[in-house]
């Protein structure tokens, strides 16, 4: 039997000076008496399928630094809910690390008022696929707090290049903080406004009763 030699890749230069990558396979020849004699080769242009490879790690490196860059979080989960995949900005706003996510449930963090609308959500998200769903609850962080979020979630599980529940989410919580600030602050501004009102009508009645007096 003959010979087998190692598969190897390498460039070559054809005529018009375009370069192209081959993948070479070759195999020893020998006369009758065993003598090696040279060898055979055969070569595959895989250039398009280097320059294919080069791009698709180029479009990685390049989502991964968006994704890790980006002030959203950004966190995957699997068709049971667990976490599959947290970014940086995740790590930031909860104070834990990526170990200490992964696998766990996402409810785990949510705020107790807040988990049975965090579930309906799921269960409405494997309902329809691709369908985008906005949710606005609470999350705790390592500290002990809790952080308003606003979330968009879409079920990408049967996309293969992704295969998760996508979520996601900005911290709201200095909006949701304004926002109940100015409840309560037209709260106040209407019970002043009734206390006035009574005031006022208390004084008309005063001066009625003091002009039928007179």
């Amino acid at each position: 039997a003959g010979e087998q030699l190692p598969e190897l890749e390498y460039r070559v230069v054809r005529e018009d000076g375009a370069i192209r990558h081959v993948r070479g396979a070759a195999q020893p020849t020998r006369t009758p008496d065993g003598t090696r004699a040279g060898r055979f080769q055969i070569l595959q242009d895989v250039t398009d399928a280097k320059v294919a490879q080069h791009n698709l790690e180029s479009s990685e490196r390049r989502f991964r630094h968006l994704v890790e860059n980006s002030h959203d979080g950004i966190v995957l989960l699997s068709q049971a809910g667990r976490i599959q995949y947290v970014s940086r900005a995740v790590e930031r706003l909860l104070g834990l690390s990526a170990a200490e996510l992964i696998g766990r449930q996402a409810t785990e963090f949510g705020h107790p008022e807040d988990v049975p609308s965090i579930e309906s959500g799921l269960q409405a998200l494997k309902r329809a696929p691709h369908e985008p769903l906005r949710q606005e609850f609470r999350i705790r962080r390592k500290d002990g707090s809790w952080c308003w979020i606003e979330a968009h979630k879409t079920n990408r599980l049967d996309d293969s290049a992704i295969g998760a529940i996508v979520c996601n989410f900005r911290d709201i919580s200095e909006t949701r903080a304004a926002e109940q600030e100015l409840l309560e602050s037209n709260r106040a501004l209407r019970k002043l406004s009734a206390h006035l009102q009574c005031v006022r009508e208390t004084e008309r009645t005063r001066l009625a009763r003091e002009l039928h007096d007179e």
